[in-house]
This record gives C-alpha cells, sequence and structure tokens, in this order.
C-alpha cells in the first residue's frame, strides 16, 4: 500500500472524534503479524534474509551502487 495513503488515512483517523476512534480500532481485526508482543525479542542471526547478499561484487560499494542504479533508472 503506498505510504502516502496510509498517511492521509492515520491523519483522518486522528481527526476523529475519541469516541469515533474507540469505536474503529474495536472493529479492527487483531494484529497477527511479526510485530505483535507474543513474540518481541527476534533472533536477527538467524533470519534467513540477513547477509543473503554478502558474496555480490557489484554491492561492495553501496554508495556506488546506489548512484549507478539511479543513473540507469532516471536517465
Amino acid at each position: 500500500m503506498n505510504n502516502q495513503l496510509i498517511d492521509s488515512l492515520i491523519e483522518v483517523i486522528k481527526s476523529l472524534p475519541e469516541e469515533d476512534q474507540s469505536s474503529f480500532y474495536q472493529k479492527l481485526p487483531p494484529f497477527q503479524g511479526r510485530a505483535n508482543n507474543d513474540n518481541p525479542e527476534i533472533d536477527w542471526e538467524n533470519e534467513p534474509f540477513i547477509g543473503m547478499g554478502q558474496d555480490r561484487d557489484d554491492r561492495k560499494d553501496s554508495q556506488q551502487w546506489v548512484r549507478q542504479l539511479r543513473q540507469q533508472e532516471w536517465s
């Protein structure tokens, strides 16, 4: 979802009277994502995406890689 849209929705919700905000939040389903408080600690060392690009020679210099990517995409 577009971040600008999300920010706009948040502002609309914040502009509602407290009673309406409360009603809105009661209708939301419980959050089932990883950020809930059931498992607040994430074992980053064992996350599969950590270090997945460490052997890529094209990304050793991240600043140069981003600069080159921008030139390719924006020209």
